[in-house]
């Protein structure tokens, strides 16, 4: 999740997406490259250990694709896994 304007201006559509370790996987060396910020220094005392954890951070038995939903007031989502 990530945004940081306001509520008010925020789009009513969102994306939504399972964390794809494959993709982390292939792209090891770009995540190497990139700094900690503050508050990952907090958690994390090396990149390769916020790396190895997001590796972690997986379940292979669930697989799906990137789905858009509009959002609306006073309406209730439910998101299917394939």
């Amino acid at each position: 999740m990530d945004y940081n304007g306001s509520i008010e201006a925020a789009d009513q559509r969102v994306v939504l997406a399972l964390y794809d370790v494959a993709r982390a996987r292939r792209r090891h060396k770009v995540m190497m490259a990139w700094p900690l910020l503050a508050n990952e220094r907090r958690r994390w005392t090396s990149r390769q250990e916020r790396v190895d954890y997001l590796l972690s951070c997986r379940n292979e038995n669930f697989h799906g694709s990137e789905q858009t939903a509009l959002l609306g007031p006073s309406i209730t989502y439910e998101v299917q896994a394939i």
